[in-house]
C-alpha cells in the first residue's frame, strides 16, 4: 500500500502572495484541511491548515489570562480575526513543510505523521506536487483493507 494509490491528486493551490481572506474561503467552500502553498513552477513553498489559522483567531491561552481587556470585552478578541484576515499565505504559512515521495508506504507516511505532529503532508515527484495524503485517507485505507465491511 503506497501513498500514490490513496492520495488526492486535484489538490487546490495558492501562491505566497495570496490573501488569507482568499484562503479562508476556499478552505469553507471545499471543505478543505489544509491548502499547500507553491511557487510558479509547482514547488512547496509552504503549507496552511485549520490549525495554523485557529491560532491565530485567538489569542495565546497566557495572553488571554494575562489581560482583563480580553475579558471585559470579549469583542476585542474580534481584532485577531481582522488582523489575520489582512495578511497573506506567506505571512502565516508553515514554510518548508514535511515532504513525500509517492511511492512511500502508507505505514512510513503515517509514522512520519505521528512523529512530526501532522495531519497532512504534500506528496512530490521530481520536486513538484502531485497531490497530498492526510492521517484520514491513510486511517480509512487501513481499516478498509483490514476489515471487511458489508
Amino acid at each position: 500500500m503506497i501513498v500514490r494509490n490513496y492520495m488526492t491528486k486535484s489538490v487546490i493551490t495558492v501562491t505566497p502572495e495570496t490573501p488569507v481572506k482568499e484562503i479562508v474561503l476556499l478552505m469553507h467552500k471545499y471543505k478543505l484541511q489544509c491548502i499547500i502553498i507553491v511557487s510558479e513552477d509547482y514547488k512547496v513553498d509552504g503549507i496552511i491548515t485549520h490549525t495554523d489559522i485557529f491560532r491565530r483567531l485567538l489569542p495565546l491561552y497566557n495572553d488571554f489570562l494575562q489581560n482583563e481587556s480580553y475579558w471585559l470585552n470579549p469583542e476585542k478578541i474580534e481584532g485577531h480575526t481582522k488582523g489575520l484576515m489582512n495578511k497573506y499565505a506567506k505571512d502565516i504559512m508553515t514554510k518548508e513543510p514535511e515532504r513525500i515521495k509517492p511511492n512511500m508506504s502508507l505505514i512510513e507516511a503515517g509514522s512520519l505523521m505521528i512523529a512530526y505532529k501532522i495531519k497532512q503532508l504534500p506528496v512530490v515527484e521530481d520536486g513538484k506536487l502531485i497531490g497530498v495524503i492526510s492521517y484520514d485517507d491513510i486511517t480509512w485505507a487501513l481499516m478498509l483493507k483490514k476489515f471487511k465491511f458489508s
